[in-house]
């Protein structure tokens, strides 16, 4: 059963829905981690708007904007040299201000939590301004902060919900918005992630 990522899922539908077996019964916007985007997608598109978003060429990312239902965003990541561009990771995005963001991923984590019958890891992590601005001539001396709920699985899953408060030079110099995330993520994304 397929169970869609929503921030405005609510708690009372929950009852009726089963136990998630792994992260390929998530799906955001439409699509599941191990489909091919090219079920979503013309092939010319996606390789016109793919772009490398780290120092490895091994995996691709895809911003969409267009036509999605649920989120302002999405991120979809998937290997290099993938002729069915099989989908390692998606996440929504929604730009919002932190207070706000905060109370709607409480919402989504209560709402996961009996599906995964697993409480998240909760955890504050505080960014390196020196990696924040790397390959620019910015400097930055606020903090910003990322707010995360977690839930990691035995075979190298993770579903993930995250807010961004970047700080105020931040914002300003980078031209960064503070973002609700909620991203679905497989042991090979969540692999290449520890290498960079």
């Amino acid at each position: 059963m397929k169970i869609l990522l929503a921030f405005f899922i609510l708690i009372s539908s929950l009852q009726t829905w089963t136990k998630a077996n792994d992260i390929s019964d998530f799906e955001i916007e439409g699509i599941s981690v191990g489909e091919s985007l090219l079920n979503f997608f013309d092939k010319s598109f996606i390789d016109e708007l793919k772009y490398f978003n780290y120092d490895s060429n091994e995996m691709y990312s895809l911003y969409v904007k267009d036509n999605l239902k649920t989120y302002e965003e999405i991120e979809i990541n998937f290997k290099n040299n993938d002729d069915n561009y099989v989908v390692q990771a998606i996440a929504g995005i929604e730009v919002i201000e932190i207070k706000e963001c905060l109370k709607k991923k409480k919402i989504i984590t209560n709402e996961l939590k009996p599906l995964f019958n697993l409480d998240p890891e909760e955890w504050v992590h505080t960014y390196d301004n020196d990696y924040l601005t790397s390959g620019t001539n910015v400097t930055i001396s606020s903090e910003s902060t990322a707010y995360i709920s977690e839930w990691k699985f035995s075979n190298g899953d993770m579903v993930r919900i995250w807010c961004s408060n970047w700080g105020d030079d931040v914002i300003r110099e980078l031209n960064w918005n503070n973002e609700l995330h909620v991203k679905i993520q497989n042991k090979n994304w969540m692999d290449f992630l520890l290498k960079q």
